[in-house]
């Protein structure tokens, strides 16, 4: 999991990042809010932050209120680290938005208990997206298959009638049979979407968005 260290204090950001990546944390940083707000609104920025409240540019406090505002469903968990240890402070970063507390210096088996903390919380916010994506994805398949299944019985029952009265040699044989492998194949889909089981995406190389993978997320006992 990747980590954002922002500590203007080359010794103490140095040993933050020193300690997250001997934990085994992928780990960036930054010596100010305004570098650190620049990587927390890319795509890829790391969802989990150890921010000091005292920073050049924007303090901890700002870089909380304007994370919070502008996360747009990419959610973070923020620690501030503080000199400061009183209830009034630890009020003012809990309102800003800070999701914890670490008084400054750091005991690093504490700051590791509090990482993983952050860690888990992430993870069931994940899951929990998780849940409402395939949610909709269940309810989505249930409306296609609905609307689908009896129409296309009764078109596919049609094909094979006109299928069974026409000879091979007939000029329309060929695209008959194309109408009904294409009725089948719709059928199989409708079907394919009622016993999906997890929720896998790919991209839709047309236009840039991403799409459900059906086979992918079909359960395996189909």
């Amino acid at each position: 999991m990747q980590v954002l260290v922002i500590e203007d204090d080359e010794i103490t950001r140095v040993m933050l990042c020193g300690l997250l990546e001997e934990w085994g944390y992928q780990v960036k940083s930054a010596a100010s809010g305004a570098v650190a707000w620049q990587l927390l609104q890319r795509h890829d920025a790391p969802r989990l932050v150890l921010l000091d409240w005292e920073l050049p540019e924007l303090d901890g406090i700002d870089l909380c209120s304007r994370v919070r505002r502008e996360e747009n469903g990419h959610r973070f968990y923020l620690i501030m680290l503080t000199v400061r240890e009183n209830t009034r402070d630890l009020v003012e970063a809990l309102e800003a938005g800070a999701d914890d507390f670490l008084a400054k210096p750091c005991v690093p088996e504490v700051l590791r208990a509090r990482i993983g903390v952050g860690e888990r919380f992430l993870g069931l916010q994940d899951e929990l997206e998780y849940r409402k994506k395939f949610e909709g994805v269940l309810e989505m398949a249930g409306a296609v298959c609905h609307e689908l299944n009896q129409p296309l019985q009764g078109v596919l029952s049609g094909i094979e009638i006109v299928q069974s009265e026409i000879g091979e040699d007939d000029p329309l044989r060929e695209s008959v049979d194309l109408v009904l492998q294409g009725t089948k194949r719709m059928i199989l889909i409708t079907r394919k979407l009622m016993h999906l089981s997890r929720y896998k995406s790919i991209d839709y190389v047309s236009d840039g968005c991403r799409i459900v993978d059906i086979d992918a997320s079909v359960g395996s006992d189909y």
